[in-house]
C-alpha cells in the first residue's frame, strides 16, 4: 500500500509556514476579505433580482452572511496557525487584562510566590542532604559502605578492616578508608605567625585517585607515602587556605607547617570548591595520607582492631553494579575475621554516595520533613486564595463573558482566555518566588552551617537549575488547576440574566465555592499559628535557661593531645592556666569539665546499687540504665549556675588519693532513693563505686520526645576513669564575655604557646547553636503562620464585602421594614463568619493531629499547650474582627432610602 501521508520535511515546511503566517498576517486577511466581500455581491445580486433597491438587499444579505469576524475566525481555525493566532491573541489580551487589574495581579503574583518560594527551599533543602552528589568526575558510580555491628548502630571501621577488603573487592575498582573530622591544629611557620585549628582528613592511597580530581598546584599523594607509618610526613591543602594563607602563590608548595606538633611538608593544593566528601559535616581544609593517621587521630591506636575511626568511600567498577558490589561486599564482611572487641561485625550495607551520612540522615530527616510540611501548607493556602481571588474576579466579569459570548466566543473559548490569564500569573510568581527562595536559603545556611561547637559544616540549600524548573512546573500546574474552577464558573452562559442585571445563580455558586476555599484556608492557617505558637514557646524556654545562668559565660578548649602531650604534661598545663586566669580581675569563676559540652554534655555509663546484679542490656545491646556523666572540678556550679539542692559541691580535697566521691541531679536521686535523702547513699557508675555528697538541679535542655537523662558529677581530679588530658573550660566573668574570649585565649597561650585552644564561644552562642534546628523551626512557622493569617485576613475581608456589596438591597428593605443596624450585622457575621467557624474547626483537627511531628523540636513545652492553641485562637479571632471591620461597619451605616433609590 502506498503511504499518502505527506513526509516530514513537507510537515516541517508546513508548520514553518503556518508560523510565520503569525507575522505576515496581511495578504491572507486581503484575500479572505475578498472572498468574504465576493459572497456578499453575490447575495446582493440575488435579493435585487426579486425586486429590492440596492442598499435594502446588501443590508439584508449582510444579516444573512453574519459577522464577518466570526467567519474570519472559523477560516483561520482551519489552520494552526489559526490556533497560534489565537493563543498569541489570548496572551496579549491578558497582558492588558492584568495591566488593568494591578492590585489583584500584584496580590496573585506575590501570594503563589510566597508558595514557591517555600516549596523551592524546602525541595532545595532536601535535595542538598539526600540527593546532591559529590561534584567530581563519575560522581555517579561513588557509594558508600556502612557496616553495622552487634549493637545496632553503625561505626567507622578500624584499619585492619578496611585493608581486609580493600585487598578483596573485585566490584569496586577504589575502595578508600578516610577520617573528614580530624581536628589539626595547624601553624603555618614562624615567617607568617598563624596558628589555628583547621578540620581536616586522613585519607587512604585511594582517595584522591578514585575521585579523579586535578590538583590545582603540585600534585596529590605518591603510592609510597601511604605504604610506611609514621614515615612521610606530607600534606595537601585546601584552595581556599592557599589562597588564604599564602595568597594563592605556586611557592606554597614544598613549603612546611606544623600539624598537631609534627612538622609536614605541602605537596600539593585541591582544586577550587574541593571541601571534602561529608556534607552536612565540617570543612575539610588539609589533607594528610593514611601512614599519618596517629598525628590526625590521639585517642586510640587506629591501626589496632580496637580502635574504629575509618568511613569507606569507594567507586563502583565500569563492568559493575551496586547490586554487585553489596552482594559482595556483604559477603566478604560475613566472613572477615572478628575484631578483638566484644561486639562483631555483622552485616554491611553499600549506597550511593548522596547527601549527608547514614549517621546524619535520621536527624536531617526530620527537620526536612518539619519544612517540607509547612511549605506545603504555604503553598496550600497560597493556590486556595489565588483561586478565591479569581473566583471573585469572574463574578465581576459576568458582563464581559456574555458580551464575548454573544458575540460568537465559545465557552471553550471562554475558559482558554481565562486559563491563558491563571497560566501567565503563574509565570511571573515563578520568577517571584524563585528570587525569594534564594534569600530563604540564605536563611537556612545562617541557621545551620555552624554547629554548637564553632565547626562550619559544608552542605548547599540552593535550588538547583532542575529544582527550578520543578517549581515552575509546579506553579504552573497549581495557578491552572486552581483557576480551573473560576474559569468554568465565569464562563456560564446566561446571556439574558447576565446582560440585564449582571447578577444570576452564579453569584450563590460562587458564594458557596468562595466560602469553601476560605475556610480550607483558615484551617490551614491555623494550624500554622499553632505550630508557630508552639515553637515560640520552646524558644522561650530556651531564652529562659540561657538567662538564667548561661550569660556572661565564656568557654574554651584546650587541646593538649593534639599537641602530643602526656597526661602528666597536659594536667599540669591545665592547673597552669586556671592560676592564670584567676589572677585576671574580670573572671568571676572558672571550671574545667571533660568530655562533651559544658552545658549538659558528658558521656553515657551504666548506673546501679552497690549489690545489685549488672545492669541488663536491650535489643540494641545498650546496657539499661544509664547516666550522663562527667568529671569537673570545684567552682562548676558557681560558673555554670547550676543550684546544688542538698549537700555540697566539690572541693580541693577532692582529688587522686581521697575518697571517690560524686553529685548526682534531682531526677537521679528521686529514682534511685525516692524515700530518703541521697546524702551519705553509694552508687556504682561504670563499675566504680562512688559515695553521694551532694544533689544538682537537673540543668539539662531536652525535647518533649527525649526524656530527661540523669546526670552525675565526678571530681576532674581524682582520674577516676582515666588520667585527663583535654579539658573544656568554663569562665564567668564580669562583662561581655565575647570580648574577652581573645584575652583569656591569650593567658592561656602565654602558659604554654604550644597547646591549641579552640571552640572559643559563649556558652550561651553554644546552647543556641544546639538547638539551632529549634530556633529555625520557629522562624519558618512563625513566618509561614504570618503569611497564612495575612492571605486569610485578605480573604475574609474579600468575603464580607462582598456579602455586604451583593445584599445592599436586602438590607435596606429589612431596615426600611424596621430592622435594626445590629441585626444586620448580625445577618453579615453569621454568613461572613461562617467559614471561619468551619476553618477554625478543621484547623484545631489538623493541628492537634499534626502536634506529634513537632515533638522533636518542642523543649520543655507539650505538643498540647493550652497556651499555644490558646494564642491561635486568639490570632484567628483578632484576624476575623480586623478582616470584618470596615464590611460590617458600612453594613450598619446603610441608609434604607439611598439604598432603594439606587436600585
Amino acid at each position: 500500500m502506498t503511504d499518502l501521508r505527506p513526509s516530514l520535511g513537507a510537515r516541517l515546511l508546513a508548520s514553518l509556514r503556518s508560523v510565520a503566517g503569525l507575522f505576515s498576517r496581511t495578504e491572507d486577511d486581503r484575500r479572505l476579505q475578498e472572498e468574504v466581500r465576493f459572497h456578499v455581491d453575490m447575495q446582493t445580486a440575488r435579493l435585487v433580482e426579486t425586486g429590492m433597491n440596492e442598499a435594502e438587499a446588501r443590508r439584508v444579505a449582510l444579516l444573512q452572511f453574519g459577522g464577518r469576524e466570526r467567519w474570519k475566525e472559523a477560516a483561520r481555525a482551519e489552520t494552526r496557525a489559526g490556533s497560534l493566532e489565537d493563543a498569541a491573541a489570548d496572551l496579549r489580551f491578558a497582558v492588558r487584562r492584568l495591566r488593568r487589574e494591578p492590585g489583584l495581579t500584584a496580590a496573585a503574583i506575590l501570594t503563589v510566590g510566597l508558595g514557591i518560594a517555600a516549596s523551592a527551599t524546602a525541595l532545595g533543602f532536601a535535595n542538598s542532604l539526600f540527593l546532591s552528589r559529590l561534584d567530581v568526575p563519575t560522581a555517579e558510580r561513588l557509594v558508600r559502605i556502612d557496616v553495622e555491628r552487634t549493637r545496632g548502630n553503625i561505626r567507622p571501621v578500624d584499619y585492619p578492616s578496611y585493608r581486609y577488603l580493600a585487598d578483596r573487592v573485585q566490584a569496586l575498582d577504589r575502595l578508600a578508608g578516610h577520617y573528614s573530622t580530624a581536628p589539626l591544629y595547624v601553624s603555618t611557620g614562624p615567617e607568617r605567625g598563624r596558628t589555628s585549628e583547621i578540620q581536616g582528613a586522613v585519607v587512604s592511597a585511594d582517595y584522591f585517585p578514585m575521585l579523579q580530581l586535578v590538583p590545582a598546584a603540585g600534585r596529590f599523594f605518591a603510592d609510597e607515602e601511604y605504604l610506611t607509618r609514621d614515615r612521610y610526613p606530607v600534606a595537601v591543602i585546601g584552595y581556599d587556605l592557599w589562597q588564604r594563607t599564602y595568597g594563592g602563590q605556586r611557592d606554597a608548595v614544598g613549603r612546611t607547617l606544623v600539624i598537631n606538633g609534627r612538622q609536614f611538608t605541602i605537596v600539593g593544593v585541591a582544586p577550587r570548591g574541593f571541601d571534602g566528601v561529608l556534607p552536612g559535616s565540617s570543612v575539610n581544609e588539609l589533607w594528610i595520607p593514611l601512614a599519618m593517621l596517629s598525628v590526625g587521630y590521639r585517642w586510640c591506636d587506629a591501626y589496632q582492631p580496637d580502635c574504629s575511626v575509618l568511613h569507606l568511600l569507594g567507586r563502583v567498577a565500569p563492568e559493575s553494579t551496586l547490586e554487585d558490589a553489596q552482594r559482595e561486599v556483604a559477603m566478604l564482611v560475613g566472613r572477615a575475621p572478628p575484631p578483638e572487641e566484644a561486639d562483631s561485625v555483622r552485616r554491611a550495607t553499600v549506597s550511593r554516595a548522596v547527601g549527608v551520612s547514614t549517621g546524619m540522615r535520621e536527624h536531617y530527616g526530620q527537620l526536612a520533613l518539619l519544612l517540607g510540611a509547612i511549605a506545603a501548607l504555604v503553598f496550600a493556602i497560597a493556590c486556595i486564595n489565588v483561586s478565591g481571588l479569581l473566583l471573585a474576579r469572574g463574578v465581576t466579569r459576568e458582563r464581559e463573558m456574555a458580551l464575548r459570548a454573544s458575540l460568537g466566543a465559545s465557552r471553550l473559548r471562554l475558559v482558554r482566555q481565562l486559563l491563558t490569564e491563571s497560566m501567565l500569573l503563574g509565570v511571573m510568581a515563578w520568577g517571584a518566588g524563585l528570587a525569594l527562595s534564594l534569600w530563604a536559603s540564605a536563611g537556612l545556611r545562617r541557621f545551620l552551617t555552624v554547629d554548637a561547637e564553632g565547626y562550619v559544616r559544608h552542605f548547599a540549600a540552593v535550588p538547583t537549575e532542575r529544582l527550578a524548573l520543578v517549581a515552575g512546573a509546579l506553579a504552573l500546574l497549581a495557578v491552572m488547576l486552581f483557576g480551573l474552577l473560576p474559569a468554568l464558573e465565569a464562563s456560564r452562559t446566561n446571556l439574558a440574566g447576565r446582560m440585564a442585571s449582571g447578577r444570576s445563580g452564579a453569584d450563590r455558586r460562587a458564594n458557596r465555592a468562595r466560602s469553601a476555599l476560605l475556610a480550607g484556608q483558615l484551617a490551614l492557617s491555623f494550624g500554622l499559628v499553632a505550630a508557630g505558637a508552639l515553637l515560640t514557646r520552646s524558644v522561650g524556654t530556651l531564652a529562659s535557661v540561657e538567662g538564667s545562668g548561661q550569660e556572661g559565660v565564656a568557654l574554651l578548649r584546650l587541646r593538649p593531645r593534639l599537641a602530643g602531650y602526656t597526661p602528666a604534661q597536659a594536667q599540669t598545663m591545665l592547673r597552669n592556666s586556671v592560676r592564670a586566669l584567676h589572677s585576671r580581675p574580670e573572671v568571676q569563676s572558672l571550671a574545667l569539665v571533660s568530655r562533651g559540652g559544658a552545658y549538659g554534655g558528658g558521656f553515657s555509663e551504666t548506673m546501679a546499687l552497690p549489690g545489685e546484679p549488672p545492669p541488663r542490656r536491650d535489643g540494641r545491646g545498650v546496657a539499661q540504665p544509664t547516666v550522663r556523666l562527667q568529671e569537673t572540678t570545684p567552682g562548676f556550679f558557681e560558673t555554670m549556675g547550676v543550684p546544688i539542692v542538698e549537700g555540697r559541691g566539690f572541693t580541693d580535697q577532692d582529688s587522686a588519693g581521697g575518697p571517690p566521691v560524686a553529685l548526682v541531679d534531682n531526677t537521679t536521686a528521686a529514682r534511685l532513693w525516692p524515700a530518703g535523702s541521697a546524702l551519705g547513699r553509694q552508687v556504682v557508675l561504670g563499675g566504680h563505686t562512688f559515695t553521694v555528697i551532694g544533689v544538682f538541679a537537673n540543668y539539662q535542655i531536652r525535647t518533649a520526645d527525649r526524656p530527661v537523662e540523669g546526670l552525675a558529677l565526678v571530681p576532674f581530679w581524682q582520674h577516676t576513669f582515666e588520667p585527663q588530658v583535654d579539658a573544656r573550660l568554663a569562665v564567668r566573668v564580669r562583662g561581655d564575655p565575647a570580648a574577652l574570649l581573645p584575652a583569656l585565649a591569650a593567658d592561656i597561650a602565654a602558659v604554654d604557646p604550644q597547646v591549641p585552644v579552640t571552640e572559643r564561644r559563649t556558652l550561651s552562642t553554644s546552647v543556641a547553636a544546639e538547638f539551632g534546628d529549634v530556633r529555625l523551626g520557629r522562624w519558618v512557622a512563625v513566618s509561614a503562620a504570618i503569611v497564612g493569617l495575612v492571605v486569610s485576613a485578605v480573604g475574609l475581608f474579600g468575603l464580607v464585602a462582598f456579602l455586604v456589596a451583593r445584599r445592599s438591597r436586602e438590607f435596606g428593605v429589612r431596615l426600611a421594614l424596621g430592622a435594626t443596624p445590629s441585626q444586620i450585622v448580625a445577618l453579615v457575621l453569621h454568613q461572613g463568619w461562617a467559614p471561619l467557624a468551619w476553618g477554625a474547626g478543621l484547623g484545631l483537627a489538623l493541628a492537634l493531629l499534626g502536634a506529634r511531628l513537632l515533638s522533636s523540636w518542642l523543649v520543655g513545652v507539650s505538643p498540647f499547650d493550652p497556651v499555644a492553641f490558646g494564642v491561635a485562637v486568639a490570632g484567628m479571632g483578632l484576624v476575623a474582627v480586623a478582616a470584618s471591620l470596615v464590611p460590617v461597619r458600612r453594613a450598619a451605616r446603610l441608609n434604607p432610602v439611598e439604598v432603594l433609590r439606587e436600585e
